[in-house]
């Protein structure tokens, strides 16, 4: 069930390369066109779909899920290598 005013939420991932980098998709199961997932802005303010992250900070700072309102929802991330 939804919690009222919950902290963020961080995962760090394991056995990962610390020197490669990867490319994070959050993305929303059967995303409908009109929804938005909350992310985090970038300093210019877009919230981009896809980011690029190194090894060693997804296994030592995380990944912050993005909040999801109302009870019973989903989110699928996908992580993949980029070399």
């Amino acid at each position: 069930m939804g919690v009222p005013n919950a902290k963020s939420q961080i995962i760090r991932l394991k056995g990962l390369d610390p020197d490669k980098k990867y490319l994070v998709a959050v993305k929303k199961p059967g995303l409908d066109q009109s929804e938005e997932i909350e992310k985090p802005d970038r300093e210019d303010g877009s919230a981009p779909e896809e980011t690029a992250f190194s090894g060693d900070s997804l296994m030592n700072a995380g990944l912050v899920l993005p909040k999801l309102w109302g009870d019973f929802k989903a989110i699928w991330i996908e992580i993949v290598s980029l070399g």
